[in-house]
């Protein structure tokens, strides 16, 4: 649609504030070219900015200029932990019919859009740089468990339950100090309680229990199974790039 002259002239002037204006007009211009203006008008410095700072954000706002607007709206709201569960609750709710390309997808989308208003409270001067680390590092914490949640269940559902015992996975590196950017890899370990003994396998439909694997193949299973949830690349990008080969000395094999 046509753009207004007086908004073109406003846009190419808070573009020049901004770290890069070329890039800073051109994708406002772009999204404004697709969808009316009017509820944006508020917000359009901070557009300029975000578009100028991230190529990535402009091609996802403009492909989906909804989660923009409601990003732009809760720019004070801190992104915490507590916001972090209740929203991922209540956006993700997978049922019975879903595959993984399905979790994945969602994982994926869940990430752009708590990435989006992460990355729009650091431009506009609502956080510091610590407080967005502890962002970044929230909202990876929240993907990682329930990647781990959904590969538990699939594990489960495959070979059955392994009896009293549990998983814990820790973040180490810059994940584990709270200092993740928004670039950065997750540097994960698991650990797992009572190695010996094997999962409860599951009855086919003959009524035999069959498919019971040992504990330790079980959790090498559900950290394979987590690592391409987050990893593996699809057409929505990946969640995180993961390095599962840590050891003490810090080489990986």
């Amino acid at each position: 649609m046509p753009i207004d002259e007086g908004l073109h002239k406003r846009i190419e002037e808070l573009s020049l504030d901004t770290p890069d204006p070329v890039r800073a007009e051109r994708n406002t211009l772009s999204l404004f070219e697709l969808i009316p203006a009017g509820p944006f008008l508020p917000y359009l410095a901070d557009i300029c900015r975000l578009f100028a700072a991230s190529r990535f954000l402009a091609i996802y706002c403009i492909a989906n200029p909804e989660e923009l607007l409601a990003a732009l709206k809760e720019i004070k709201m801190p992104v915490s932990r507590d916001l972090l569960l209740k929203r991922i609750n209540a956006e993700i709710t997978p049922d019975e019919r879903w595959d993984l390309k399905d979790m994945m997808k969602a994982l994926r989308g869940f990430k752009k859009r708590y990435l989006l208003r992460i990355t729009l409270r650091d431009i506009a001067g609502e956080t510091g740089i610590l407080s967005s680390m502890d962002e970044l590092t929230l909202l990876a914490e929240a993907l990682i468990s329930l990647s781990l949640q959904w590969s538990l269940r699939i594990n489960c559902r495959r070979f059955g339950e392994p009896a009293n015992a549990a998983i814990t996975v820790i973040g180490l590196g810059k994940l584990g100090g709270a200092e993740l950017n928004y670039s950065s890899d997750v540097d994960l370990i698991s650990v797992y309680s009572q190695g010996s003994g094997q999962t409860s396998g599951i009855l086919n439909p003959s009524g035999v229990r069959v498919n019971r694997i040992s504990k330790h193949e079980f959790y090498c299973r559900v950290m394979e199974l987590l690592n391409r949830m987050l990893s593996l690349p699809t057409e929505d990008g990946i969640t995180y790039r993961v390095d599962l080969r840590l050891r003490p000395d810090r080489r990986g094999s």
